[in-house]
């Protein structure tokens, strides 16, 4: 039997992101998985919630697996 643990998604806020800095205005967020991350910027942080409520779901999953 594998001892394979899977890592879930997660969605992490850092800060409040500039147009000057970031190339935005809103609210930057890591979203990290177990082979990487990226940085996004969300216009709020109720979106950002959206978002992370829809990680690690089946749904979610299973749109991974499809072909690009």
């Amino acid at each position: 039997m594998s001892n394979t643990t899977v890592k879930k998604e997660t969605l992490t806020f850092k800060r409040v992101a500039t147009k000057a800095k970031d190339g935005a205005n809103g609210f930057l967020y890591i979203h990290s998985w177990g082979t990487g991350y990226q940085e996004l910027i969300f216009e709020s942080k109720g979106s950002a919630e959206s978002a992370a409520r829809k990680l690690n779901t089946p749904e979610y999953v299973n749109s991974l697996k499809l072909p690009a």
